[in-house]
């Protein structure tokens, strides 16, 4: 399911696909989350969902209430909108008009904007598949958690041939952390193409900003 509201702010969905594409198991995204859809407030009269319509007996403000507090449990189209492909009436999902509406964020969240954007969530989505497609040590090797301060998760991924530190920061503070050794940045949430070419020995993170390093 998609996220409710904008908590999905560009750090902290970086930071969630960070953690899901570095971190033991097999990651899964569910479309749209690559470029950061939300969950759409779809009305319960054009509900499609049987669930939504097996709580019908519910006032719709109660309805409505609950649906919110259980993150869109009780009416799960607002997760099942048209992908976004571009900002034409209908997303460019169909020329004809959907069985469910087009989320109203199509014109500020589409793939056709976010690929012409070098610094997107989309494509700092490319960039992370590609790097854990390059290294056996992210798909298969171990995972060793770090000890660092309660606002920091901090693990290493190592395979027989290499090893990665992920570092992120969970927080609204700033945070400088002292490297276990010299180190050199191969991708941040900062951006798909933000990288250094220098061993760290100290990093700086901002509020919800991660990092790997190799």
């Amino acid at each position: 399911m998609r996220r409710m509201t904008t908590l999905g702010s560009r750090k902290l969905l970086r930071l969630q696909a960070l953690l899901q594409h570095t971190a033991r198991g097999i990651p899964v995204s569910y479309y749209g989350e690559e470029i950061g859809m939300s969950q759409a407030a779809l009305p319960r009269s054009i509900s499609k969902d049987p669930v939504s319509h097996a709580y019908r007996f519910l006032p719709d403000f109660l309805f409505t209430l609950v649906n919110r507090m259980t993150h869109g449990s009780l009416n799960r189209d607002g997760c099942r909108t048209p992908l976004q492909w571009d900002s034409t009436r209908y997303a460019g999902f169909s020329e004809h008009k959907p069985w469910i509406p087009v989320s109203t964020d199509r014109r500020r969240v589409n793939v056709a904007k976010q690929m012409r954007d070098s610094s997107s969530l989309f494509n700092f989505y490319r960039a992370l598949l590609k790097f854990r497609h390059s290294s056996a040590a992210l798909r298969s090797g171990s995972l060793t958690l770090l000890e660092t301060p309660k606002t920091i998760l901090a693990y290493l991924r190592k395979s027989e041939t290499r090893e990665f530190y992920i570092y992120m920061n969970i927080s609204h503070r700033s945070h400088s952390i002292t490297l276990p050794r010299p180190l050199i940045p191969q991708l941040s949430t900062r951006g798909a193409g933000h990288r250094e070419l220098e061993e760290l020995e100290v990093i700086d993170l901002k509020p919800w900003e991660g990092v790997i390093l190799g």
